[in-house]
């Protein structure tokens, strides 16, 4: 799950973590699973976010 000491997200993360989403979804994986998946996404965005404008 998310590490709060990790300083870079990379592209693949957010592959990786959309890959794990879309499957539990398609494989109609329990909804606390689905929910916990979409946020771990979420934070991946953001973290990413924050390092592009960090970087500007």
């Amino acid at each position: 799950m998310w590490d709060m000491w990790r300083v870079w997200v990379t592209d693949e993360d957010i592959q990786q973590a959309t890959n794990a989403w879309l499957s539990a979804v398609d494989g109609g994986a329990p909804l606390e699973r689905v929910d916990d998946l979409r946020e771990e996404l979420g934070r991946l965005w953001r973290a990413g976010a924050q390092q592009l404008t960090a970087s500007a």
